[in-house]
């Protein structure tokens, strides 16, 4: 089971929350779905996607070792730690990546 931290789970929670909250369904059932397929990518070491070490117009966040790829309008960062992948970042394309990267070691949950 792919894992996240609490601080990644509660930037999709606020997402999820925005878009239910301006009636947005189609945005909110794509998100629902882009998940579903990051946590399958995320479930299987062979099927880790091909990454970036970082967004390239995001050159402040690059030493911290985080991989990067983006799915539909979103780009996830996850780390791989002996027991596998842990996602640690979730941001919208136009979201304040350098503003809002977390680095901490939060309680890991299930997803």
């Amino acid at each position: 089971m792919a894992m996240m931290t609490r601080s990644t789970r509660q930037s999709i929670d606020r997402l999820v929350d925005f878009y239910e909250q301006e009636g947005r369904v189609a945005a909110l059932l794509k998100l629902l779905r882009v998940l579903e397929d990051v946590a399958s990518l995320l479930s299987d070491p062979e099927r880790y996607p091909s990454t970036r070490s970082y967004p390239s117009v995001y050159k402040e966040i690059a030493p911290y070792g985080i991989r990067w790829f983006k799915l539909h309008v979103y780009w996830f960062g996850y780390v791989v730690k002996p027991d596998g992948a842990v996602l640690t970042n979730f941001f919208h394309e136009v979201g304040n990546m350098p503003g809002r990267l977390s680095l901490d070691s939060d309680d890991l949950i299930g997803f």
